[in-house]
């Protein structure tokens, strides 16, 4: 492999430490990766039936089943009837995990934010037009049906 920009390779340290995060989420939650995904799906989107979250998180309906029972087990989430339908159910986070994910998560952000303001605005111009072209970059070389949850919108 030939050398690769400094920025390339910070790059690849963040999108470690985003996976390094993820877990701290998934002790802290006692949950495992894919529960963490389907509760990051229900904080980010609102309650939804277990087959919207099934295909928004791409798992079987027996898999989301068995996901929603974790999680309603551990307190992170609960069933409830459908507003317009009651033979529906749809699956609402807990506000106690939604606070705790929140609350770590918005740390997180908080910190990003304030290293922001360290620079100037033809900086984070920079900074902006860089991290696009990054995105845009990952968008050419992936399926957007592989990109499920949340991160679709993106």
């Amino acid at each position: 492999m030939g050398s690769f920009h400094l920025p390339t390779m910070l790059l690849r340290a963040i999108i470690q430490k985003s996976r390094a995060f993820e877990r701290h989420i998934e002790t802290l939650t006692k949950v495992n990766p894919t529960d963490r995904e389907v509760m990051e799906t229900l904080i980010m989107g609102g309650p939804q039936s277990p087959s919207q979250l099934a295909t928004a998180v791409g798992l079987s309906p027996a898999a989301m089943t068995s996901s929603i029972d974790r999680l309603t087990g551990l307190g992170h989430a609960h069933r409830e009837a459908h507003s317009s339908d009651r033979r529906k159910t749809v699956v609402r986070p807990s506000d106690e995990s939604v606070r705790i994910i929140m609350n770590e998560l918005m740390g997180m952000v908080r910190g990003i934010n304030a290293v922001m303001n360290d620079y100037s605005e033809a900086e984070i111009a920079i900074i902006t037009r860089f991290l696009t072209d990054v995105n845009n970059e990952y968008a050419n070389h992936i399926n957007p049906e592989d990109v499920v949850g949340y991160a679709a919108a993106q």
